[in-house]
């Protein structure tokens, strides 16, 4: 996990490692029937793990059998890399709207939308 601080007057943040949180299982393992939703949490991660074809897989499974799915800042990253966000509404911070943008064919800025919470 990385922790970010931002100094008053500043309009970036500042990050260093904060903790390490041991996985208890690849996403190649994970069987997406047995969980009821999935949260995409924020942080460096999903710049990296979005391109993991195993957790995109598993994004699209919980799409598609209409699961509750939550994201976190940059966990929108991981949807729309799945290609499941075409066309709604999503907030996204500014830093990663390219990213967003590109996978997503979106970029219109809302609190929520039906389908996807972010």
């Amino acid at each position: 996990m990385v922790r970010h601080e931002v100094n008053p007057g500043w309009t970036i943040t500042k990050e260093w490692e904060g903790y390490s949180i041991n996985a208890e299982i690849a996403f190649k393992g994970i069987q997406p029937e047995e969980y009821a939703s999935i949260f995409f949490s924020g942080g460096r991660a999903p710049e990296y793990i979005r391109e993991d074809e195993d957790l995109l897989w598993i994004t699209r499974w919980f799409w598609d059998n209409k699961r509750h799915m939550a994201s976190v800042c940059h966990g929108v990253e991981i949807p729309a890399r799945a290609g499941i966000v075409k066309g709604l509404h999503l907030s996204r911070r500014w830093p990663f709207r390219w990213t967003v943008d590109r996978d997503a064919q979106c970029g219109v800025r809302k609190e929520y939308s039906d389908e996807l919470i972010t």
